[in-house]
């Protein structure tokens, strides 16, 4: 397993995370191949990602450290 604890975040800590995204219309980079599609909205993968991460641990994760999908296994 890698650094961070990926596979303990649920579906609840994403949709968490994209409610809080969304009432707090929070800027991010704009994303350049990979988004999310929820309830019609086209969100931001990896920043969700993050979030989700954080909802699940409150630990931010720099987004140097993951992609916008699955990590690879070492």
């Amino acid at each position: 397993m890698g650094k961070y604890n990926w596979d303990a975040v649920t579906r609840n800590h994403i949709i968490q995370a994209i409610n809080k995204f969304l009432i707090e219309n929070q800027k991010c980079p704009e994303a350049k191949s990979t988004f999310l599609l929820y309830e019609g909205k086209k969100l931001p993968a990896k920043h969700i990602r993050g979030m989700a991460y954080k909802e699940a641990f409150q630990v931010e994760v720099p987004k140097s450290e993951y992609s916008g999908g699955s990590e690879n296994s070492p």
